[in-house]
């Protein structure tokens, strides 16, 4: 590359620099190299290369510390008709009172550098940049066309150095899964990452963002059957609980229990094997020898087995008061939320019992449904 020696400020710089110490606007105009020689030309009183082959717009400009501003711009040789020895180099301004000028001048004499001419093999893009003084001037502008601005390397290894700090790899980010999202949902990567945990532990009911889902979507696609249901009647072997003819079952059979004043009786016990996660509906089938009772009669509990102890997961209770006529059999639903993987191995139990009354009274149970009222299956 030419090597220039630094730019010289000609006489017209000096009185335009010092207009700028005024608050006169600095206007740099453009950037021109050239191939003169300056022979005994005196640089101070130039205002014009000694031979301009090519003027360049200016890409940027940027106001330093001490005095100093840099004007940059870019030499590319790919629409040059013919090469050159790149011995010239200037920069202009406006002048209010005189019009444009040349600022600064440089000549790198005999370290001139040859530009070929376009359409060969070598293409050349030279990167240059103008440091000039415009002391304590306050304005100062260029006329700068915006589609060919460029970065220079500092630049790129500035950005570089920002992405660089960026290390999410490194960098401890604080996830809050308790933060819900707000709209429009602009934040930082903290701001984001709760948020999406946040959403996750909503979408899958867990109590923690990280923990496996009870099913997965390809789960529910494989597997999903919303029309199925579980009618269990009172011959299924599974029910424990005495069992006796009955005229008024479909199937001929109920279950059956007495309960005295003082104590709970269980009526029956069965044992689920197949739900998944989904919501329920239970539909029990039950008759009453007392419709009197307006206290709480029947209870049906759903319980699961956690580690060989079942805990109750729903509950509902019924009065006797409920039924139209003694012996006569009436449907009672309850809701089940099921949140937890398939039950196998008896995880699920039902149990229905009779709640002490002031009176001994009996209740029959002809059959059970269970039936899904969201995303779930019966296998």
């Amino acid at each position: 590359m030419s090597v220039f020696g630094g730019m010289i400020s000609t006489n017209r710089g000096r009185l335009l620099q010092a207009k700028a110490q005024t608050g006169v606007e600095l206007h740099f105009t453009r950037i021109a190299v050239g191939d003169g020689a300056l022979g005994g030309t005196s640089i101070l009183e130039l205002n014009a290369l000694k031979n301009e082959v090519k003027s360049l717009e200016i890409k940027k400009l940027k106001v330093l510390p001490e005095g100093n501003a840099v004007a940059g711009t870019a030499l590319l040789n790919t629409d040059l008709a013919s090469g050159f020895y790149w011995r010239e180099l200037g920069l202009f301004a406006q002048d209010p009172d005189a019009g444009e000028v040349l600022y600064c001048y440089g000549n790198a004499g005999t370290n001139a550098e040859y530009i070929p001419a376009g359409g060969g093999p070598d293409i050349k893009e030279k990167i240059i940049d103008i440091i000039t003084i415009i002391g304590n001037a306050s304005n100062v502008t260029a006329t700068i066309n915006q589609s060919l601005v460029y970065a220079s390397q500092q630049d790129i290894q500035h950005l570089q150095t920002q992405i660089d700090s960026i290390d999410i790899a490194g960098t401890a980010i604080t996830v809050n899964q308790s933060q819900v999202p707000t709209s429009p949902g602009n934040g930082n990567i903290s701001n984001l990452f709760s948020w999406i945990a946040n959403r996750i532990k909503t979408i899958t009911g867990r109590d923690n963002w990280w923990e496996a889902p009870a099913i997965t979507l390809e789960g529910l696609a494989n597997k999903q059957n919303l029309n199925a249901f579980l009618d269990i009647d009172t011959s299924d072997p599974r029910w424990t609980g005495s069992k006796k003819a009955d005229a008024n079952c479909w199937n001929g059979w109920s279950i059956y229990a007495n309960t005295s004043t003082s104590a709970t009786v269980q009526l029956a016990q069965i044992t689920i094997d197949t739900l998944r996660f989904c919501d329920y509906v239970l539909i029990v089938t039950l008759c009453s020898s007392n419709i009197t009772f307006t206290t709480n009669a029947i209870q049906v509990s759903v319980q699961k087995n956690e580690s060989g102890t079942y805990t109750t997961i729903a509950t509902s209770t019924f009065k006797a008061s409920d039924f139209s006529g003694a012996y006569k059999y009436k449907s009672f639903r309850m809701n089940l939320d099921y949140k937890g993987p398939k039950a196998t191995n008896n995880q699920l139990r039902i149990v229905m019992q009779l709640l002490p009354q002031t009176s001994v009274y009996e209740v029959r149970m002809e059959s059970l449904i269970i039936m899904p009222v969201g995303l779930g299956t019966y296998i």
